[in-house]
């Protein structure tokens, strides 16, 4: 039995459940320094993933029409009657007014109903594209927001959770199954563990989602995970606080890909009790039993704004190693299946330069894969900055987006015959690709035990480019 002061709610505690996960591992890159193409260890284990069956077919939709904390319309009406219906049942945020196509905040007096059956929240804002709208819960630093009570699947997407305050999980305690997707936690607080989140249930997947200002005064100021299995995907923690891991304190089994945790204000970015069951492609500058990052370089983040969608999220700047850095592979929903978009939804496209950014936001770039670099790095940002695009970083985008059939090289970079010595072997060459030097002074590029242009392919074009494989 577990009781939080907070809170006034005593739930029981589940049953165990057996779930197996990833075991795939980073390859470190030098401060300062992109790194060479990842190389992903064998998995020895599948990736843990929410069962296809779960939640199951919704049973009823209760629509929140209200900014009232209680009474008819209000959220806590929806999820009291979301309670009394049997099955999975989702909550919206929808009104004939269009209350919510502009930024809204529904102050709670008190902590939302504890959650006994499976339930989504979700709030997306319907034909909002480009523009601000949404929801956020706020608990004016005075309480929790909401719990989860075991043998109990709760999602929660599109919304923003703030000024929580309790003794462990200061907007979300959770003993049951937890999926929080595309939403952002800013400013809440605990006393003990779990400054946005405290998850002791069987199950618990963080994906699209942001941290920020949230504060702990033992662990996780953002997010202790002390039991079950879990998995963070792109998400993104920043300006948290704890003296042990200040965005993420872990003791369960946990599986962490494309994430960034930065910026921590008191104590390391991360700690873990326990190895991590996997990690692919995480900017951690600061941990402590969480494994070897892919970055540890400062992400360059800006600051929380709505840049379309229905929560604040934190864009990249320029030249950031999150930009195009991403694995594919741990960019997955809780199914298992590939993220179509980033936190924002719809409009945002999750791969939009044909491989995935680390984090929750995806940068929007208008690519252009001219090579305007000399030297062998993985510069894969290929935009309009100067520097910024290597053959290896361009070769990349081009195998994994039909848009970059050609690429093509700095005419001024390469204005007099230019040799290029490549020291490690170049993505293999998947789709059709042009290496057009036209108006350079003619490049050669020594490839000796390149195997990706060495080996004759019919996917390899070149104009005024000498090939060295000898």
């Amino acid at each position: 039995m577990v009781m939080d002061k907070n809170r006034g709610v005593i739930v029981a505690a589940g049953a165990a459940i057996a779930c197996a996960t990833a075991g795939l591992l980073a390859v470190n890159k030098s401060p300062g320094q992109p790194p060479l193409p990842p190389v992903a260890l064998p998995i020895t284990k599948p990736p843990l993933t929410l069962p296809e069956d779960r939640p199951g077919e919704i049973q009823a939709t209760f629509r929140v029409t209200a900014l009232t904390d209680s009474g008819e319309g209000s959220l806590r009406a929806a999820i009291l009657a979301a309670n009394a219906s049997p099955g999975p049942d989702q909550i919206v945020f929808e009104s004939d007014d269009g209350l919510y196509s502009s930024p809204q905040t529904i102050s709670l007096e008190s902590p939302l109903p504890t959650v006994t059956d499976d339930l989504v929240i979700d709030g997306y804002i319907e034909d909002m594209l480009w523009k601000a709208s949404g929801v956020t819960i706020d608990a004016s630093g005075q309480h929790a927001i909401l719990q989860v009570s075991a043998n109990t699947l709760v999602k929660l997407r599109y919304l923003t959770l703030s000024h929580g305050n309790a003794d462990r999980g200061g907007a979300i305690f959770s003993e049951g199954d937890l999926v929080v997707e595309s939403s952002t936690f800013d400013n809440n607080r605990a006393t003990d563990q779990g400054g946005a989140i405290y998850a002791s249930g069987l199950l618990t997947f963080v994906i699209n989602s942001t941290f920020y200002d949230n504060s702990a005064d033992q662990g996780g100021g953002a997010l202790a995970l002390t039991s079950g299995q879990a998995r963070v995907t792109h998400a993104t923690f920043t300006n948290n606080s704890a003296p042990r891991g200040a965005a993420v304190l872990n003791e369960a089994s946990l599986g962490m890909g494309n994430s960034i945790l930065a910026n921590s204000l008191v104590g390391s970015d991360c700690f873990s009790s326990r190895p991590l069951e996997a990690s692919l492609h995480n900017i951690i500058e600061s941990d402590s039993g969480c494994g070897e990052p892919y970055s540890r370089e400062d992400p360059v983040l800006g600051n929380p704004d709505y840049f379309n969608g229905p929560t604040r999220t934190i864009n990249l700047g320029m030249r950031s190693p999150a930009t195009n850095y991403g694995a594919r592979d741990a960019s997955v929903n809780e199914y298992g299946q590939p993220l179509r978009w980033d936190q924002r939804g719809n409009g945002d496209p999750r791969d939009a330069a044909g491989v995935v950014d680390i984090g929750a936001f995806e940068t929007q770039a208008q690519n252009k894969v001219i090579v305007d670099t000399a030297e062998d790095v993985d510069y894969r940002w290929c935009v309009v900055f100067k520097n910024d695009c290597s053959l290896r970083g361009a070769m990349l985008l081009a195998n994994n987006d039909f848009r970059f059939p050609v690429i093509t090289f700095d005419d001024k970079i390469f204005a007099e015959k230019t040799t290029l010595t490549l020291n490690g072997d170049l993505p293999s060459i998947t789709t059709a690709i042009t290496l057009d030097a036209s108006g350079t002074g003619g490049i050669t590029l020594q490839a000796k035990e390149n195997s990706s242009l060495c080996t004759a392919s019919e996917l390899l074009s070149t104009v005024n480019i000498t090939l060295e494989c000898d």
